[in-house]
């Protein structure tokens, strides 16, 4: 009886410990729970291979607390006490995201469609996680964007860019499509290379379409790209600017610096679409210089921060290709010459004129500035050297100043005058002078100097003479020391220059004559015997 009595306390014992086991097994986190699960979680993990090419997070993967407010990014927060699997997964295609989150015996999953997808997984222990997903937050936005094209108004480079896109996009293309259409295209056909292009061309356009400088430095830029296939940042960010614009989106170029991987920056042009009060980034040069699919495209500065800019000044310096009005400056000089010249510019147009005028004159210049910017930067050089006589940026509309001549001299005056709001466009007046004696040729005087090399450089100096001097030197190379009965042996003339230079021969005699002729024919000569 004791005998039974034992047994059947043992078997009521080992049904408790299997009952206890039991209620083990089943706790949340337990591995049995995952076996249930473990077909569903294993049809989204098992998918992050078939894409090879989406828009991730480029530079860092952290991403910060402040990126919800910033951007309106999808944010899933998960809190447990225990260890925790979370799955965000990025559609390619439309805008769908799938989420799946396991927690304790809970398992969620929404699913919008059956598009393929890729799958980020992040294990974290006794903390709250953030994981962000922005593809689909950009292409909702941009596929919102009522499209509304734009030209260039330069006929050649519009043709062409119109002959791309019609291979390129059609009309049954989302927004979000065609933009990648376009970057992949840069991708397909582009290199990197240096570009070039004439200052000439440069000015023709603005002259012939009114463009800022900025504006037609772009469109030069985007058709070198065409015709050679390469370009440096500068080229590709005016490419895709100018083919986005085509398509109708708010685009720009920017240029700023990017922070290389070592931390350094480097100056860099990419472009820019504005979205609502959004920036998104597109940077085709660098993806394809790395290789990389689309980490730069459409990206905030937030979800990349590698880009230093200033937004105004990038804003303003872009014009969209539109017509500026030209300005007008009116020169006038007074005194010792009167003249009058008025031009209207939408880039450097170089007027010239000459005025003869006596040492001891003085000009004066008043520039009348009409336009409607505020402010004007004004500059004036004498004689291609350093020496200013003006040089100041106002808000006047008449500027004033003079010059005397105080010595005999010939040369130009410079004078610029720049319109802020030309990107630099100027008018450049110069006026050409010769500053004279009112006294007819009496003598001059001649400097003599010797070289390290043994050259002799004659100088002259006229006193008095009316208008230019003209002087002819006459060199006379002999055995006789005093010049007389001799054989030439060699004979040099040089006419109209104030300086001879020549290097005298050792045992070697030289007899050089001077003639100096003022413009009203007054004649100066002089013998001068040179020995070595």
């Amino acid at each position: 009886m004791n005998k039974k009595r034992i047994i059947i306390i043992l078997l009521v014992v080992l049904i408790l410990l299997i009952g206890i086991y039991l209620i083990i097994s089943n706790e949340p986190g337990n591995i049995s729970i995952l076996k249930n699960n473990k077909n569903e979680k294993t049809k989204i993990t098992d998918k992050t291979d078939e894409v090879s090419e989406i828009p991730e997070i480029p530079v860092d993967d952290e991403v910060t607390e402040n990126q919800n407010e910033d951007d309106n990014t999808l944010i899933n927060d998960f809190e447990t006490e225990n260890d925790i699997t979370k799955t965000v997964t990025s559609k390619v295609e439309n805008n769908t995201t799938t989420t799946t989150k396991k927690d304790s015996n809970k398992t969620t999953t929404k699913n919008d469609s059956n598009k393929t997808t890729t799958t980020k997984t992040i294990t974290t222990t006794n903390q709250t996680t953030k994981t962000v997903s922005n593809t689909n937050n950009f292409k909702s936005a941009i596929n919102g964007v009522s499209l509304k094209p734009s030209y260039t108004r330069y006929t050649e480079l519009d043709n062409r860019i119109g002959s791309i896109l019609s291979q390129t996009i059609n009309n049954g293309m989302s927004n979000y499509d065609k933009l990648i259409a376009v970057y992949d295209y840069l991708k397909r056909t582009m290199s990197y290379g240096y570009p070039s292009y004439n200052l000439n061309d440069l000015n023709n356009l603005i002259n012939t379409y009114h463009y800022t400088g900025g504006d037609a430095q772009k469109l030069l830029l985007a058709k070198f790209g065409l015709d050679n296939k390469n370009g440096t940042c500068d080229v590709y960010a005016a490419m895709f600017t100018i083919m986005a614009r085509r398509i109708g989106f708010d685009a720009y170029v920017f240029n700023g610096q990017v922070r290389n991987a070592d931390g350094s920056k480097t100056g860099h042009g990419w472009s820019v679409i504005k979205v609502g009060n959004k920036y998104y980034n597109f940077d085709a040069q660098i993806e394809d210089s790395l290789g990389t699919n689309y980490k730069y495209f459409g990206k905030t500065d937030s979800e990349m921060n590698i880009y230093y800019y200033n937004l105004n000044d990038n804003l303003s310096y872009f014009n969209k290709f539109k017509e500026v009005p030209a300005f007008e400056a009116t020169f006038k000089t007074t005194g010792a010459a009167s003249l009058n010249k008025n031009a209207k510019s939408y880039t450097t147009i170089t007027e010239k004129d000459y005025i003869d005028v006596y040492v001891g004159d003085t000009i004066n210049i008043t520039i009348n500035v009409n336009s409607s910017n505020t402010r004007y930067s004004i500059s004036s050089y004498i004689n291609y050297s350093s020496k200013t006589l003006v040089s100041k940026t106002t808000t006047d509309k008449t500027i004033n100043f003079s010059y005397k001549f105080e010595n005999r001299e010939s040369g130009e005056i410079r004078i610029s005058v720049v319109s802020n709001d030309h990107e630099g466009s100027n008018i450049s007046y110069n006026i050409s002078y010769n500053a004279t004696s009112k006294n007819p040729l009496t003598d001059f005087t001649y400097k003599r100097s010797t070289d390290e090399h043994n050259y002799e450089t004659f100088t002259m100096t006229p006193i008095g003479g009316i208008g230019g001097i003209q002087y002819d030197f006459y060199l006379i190379e002999t055995d006789d020391e005093k010049c007389k009965n001799s054989t030439i042996t060699s004979y040099m003339m040089s006419n109209g220059q104030n300086t001879l230079y020549f290097k005298p021969l050792d045992g070697k005699y030289y007899k050089l004559n001077i003639i100096a002729k003022d413009s009203k024919n007054n004649i100066v000569k002089k013998e001068v015997i040179i020995q070595r």
